[in-house]
This record gives C-alpha cells, structure tokens and sequence, in this order.
C-alpha cells in the first residue's frame, strides 16, 4: 500500500537507537532524540512517528512507537557510561543483567521486557508488531518475542537485534528455558540479527552462539 509505512530493518535499527533517550508518551519522534548505531541511518527518517507508551526502572527503558498500524518494540542496551558515585542502572545493566545474564541465562529485566510486551499488544491488538533493541536490548527483544509470539504470533512481522547479547546458551541446559528457544527456533525466519564494526559485544565475543537465526551482518 503506497499510503501505508514498510518497516524495514532500518527503521528499527533507528528506533533501537531513539531509545536510548526517554521519550514522552503522546510526543512526536524529534531529530535529537536518539544516538548513533553506526548504520548510516539518521534519525530524522522517524519524525513524526508518535511515542504511545515507555516503561522505565533501573536500569530497564523500553518504549513503543506508533505509525499508521505498525508499533514498534524498542528495547535499550546497557548504559554507556557511570554516573558516580553509585550509579544504579549502570550497575543493574552492566552487573545484573549483562554479566549475570552471560553466566547463568537469568535476566534480570526479562520479565519487565515480555510485561511491558503483554501491556502493548493488549492495547494495539490490531496493530502489527516489530521488536528490536541493541546489546543488552537484544537480550530484551528475544525475550520480549518470547511473549509476543505466545499471545498473538500473527501480529509479530519481525525481530531485529543490533549487536544483541543473544540468548546465552548456558539458558538451555535448564529445562525452565528450554521452551523459550523452541519457540525462538520455531519462528526464525523473523528473527535477523546485525553485528556492529567495533561494537564491544563484537569485540570480545560476548555474543553467544545463535546462528539458528543469526546473519552476521556488519553494519557500517
């Protein structure tokens, strides 16, 4: 339809980055509002898409963005930098949610990510649904189609994660979260994953081995 938006993973590659800034529901994507992924992609090609709901604790920021009956699912990463002397979403993200999450499968800030899910599907049942985040926010967004496509998989059209932490292998030598990759692995054709030059997760391997669905592509 020449009158409606095609979502492409550009967009959600911009979108992961705009979410690195807290939005205010019911606002209008600004050209200020977000930072570089290194894609290329600017921010200004999402102005006018309209912020419809966020959710935010320490260290956890998720927010949906709506245009025509499209919302997209955007999950941030780990904060990038301290804020002393005790910086509380630093240590949530970095300590709780990346290095725990590596270690042991359990995240932290999962079930933040697949309610927050829930509460937007419920309200825009409707709508179609893309999902995407970056480092950590990948972590976010596997978890967050968990959900999604438990409820209602017809409404989700695809899952991008941009240097994404993946989910941790380590995760499905307990049968608790076994279920959460067959239903991953069930849908993988949704699923793309990007690698991003220079990007720390690229860096030092920290990205599990998920290539069930992964691509292994470099943006730049």
């Amino acid at each position: 339809n020449p009158k409606k938006w095609d979502i492409s993973d550009r967009d959600l590659s911009i979108a992961a980055g705009i979410t690195y800034t807290d939005l205010v529901v019911g606002s209008k994507i600004e050209t200020d509002s977000s930072i570089s992924l290194d894609s290329g992609a600017k921010v200004n090609e999402m102005v006018g898409w309209t912020v419809v709901d966020t959710d935010k604790f320490i260290g956890f920021y998720a927010s949906a963005l709506k245009k025509d009956d499209n919302i997209v699912l955007a999950f941030r990463g780990s904060k990038p930098g301290y804020d002393g002397p005790i910086d509380e979403d630093w240590i949530h993200d970095w300590v709780y949610a990346d290095f725990f999450n590596v270690l042991t499968g359990l995240s932290t800030q999962a079930v933040l990510a697949k309610n927050f899910t829930e509460k937007v599907m419920n309200d825009y049942s409707d709508y179609n649904i893309y999902i995407c985040g970056h480092s950590l926010g990948g972590n976010l967004a596997l978890n967050s189609a968990v959900r999604a496509l438990d409820t209602k998989p017809f409404q989700v059209k695809r899952v991008a994660t941009f240097n994404g932490l993946g989910m941790p292998n380590v995760k499905a030598l307990t049968e608790l979260f076994t279920y959460d990759f067959l239903t991953l692995a069930t849908y993988k054709n949704i699923f793309y994953d990007y690698e991003i030059e220079g990007d720390p997760v690229s860096i030092f391997e920290l990205k599990p081995d998920h290539k069930w669905y992964d691509i292994d592509i470099a943006v730049t």
